[in-house]
């Protein structure tokens, strides 16, 4: 019972992760396409050229075109690393919900399994328990004639326990020689 809570925790952690992911990247997207790209002269010069340059009219231009410059260089690296950042948060995104997704159908395969195993445990007697354990030892197919010896039934009380393992849909009888092959459906035993 511990595991199960421990994976439904990991599962939930997946799905809030990988959501909170994706409404990164969505907002990222959205902010992307609305905000005004910059033009002009940046921000930080006129302070930059007042306290720290104070020059002449053609040194302060040269400054400026460069600063300018550096400036572009500076936004485009930082655009290329926000790109980065939002193609990584998807691919985060889409693996954990697809983690979750995993986790949540091999759960589901599990307990149906547990369902399964406990179902058979109540609706069948000791005899058919007994022929479906030696069913599960051997591999999932054993003839009619190996289960007699095996199980130490009489011939006919295996027949019937076939018989109605085979109503239920648990085993399945084929014709194989002068006996039957009896197999086990889907390894319903298996765990």
């Amino acid at each position: 019972m511990k595991k199960h809570a421990l994976y439904s925790a990991v599962m939930i952690f997946c799905f809030i992760y990988g959501g909170i992911s994706f409404v990164f990247f969505l907002t990222q997207i959205t902010l992307a396409n609305s905000a005004p790209p910059i033009t002009g002269r940046p921000p930080f010069l006129e302070r930059f050229n007042e306290t720290i340059l104070p020059v002449g009219q053609d040194q302060e231009l040269n400054i400026t075109a460069f600063a300018s410059e550096r400036f572009m260089q500076f936004q485009t690296r930082n655009a290329s690393y926000f790109q980065v950042l939002i193609f990584t948060s998807v691919f985060g995104s889409l693996i954990s919900i697809i983690a979750g997704i995993a986790i949540y159908s091999l759960m589901r395969k599990k307990e149906r399994k547990e369902l399964t195993r406990s179902v058979i445990d109540v609706v069948t007697t000791p005899e058919e328990k007994l022929v479906l354990k030696e069913l599960d030892e051997s591999g999932g197919v054993l003839t009619q004639t190996e289960l007699t010896k095996r199980t130490k039934l009489s011939k006919v009380k295996v027949h019937r326990v076939i018989k109605r393992l085979e109503t239920i849909g648990i085993v399945a009888k084929y014709s194989y020689g002068m006996t039957n092959k009896i197999k086990l459906e889907k390894n319903v035993l298996e765990d």
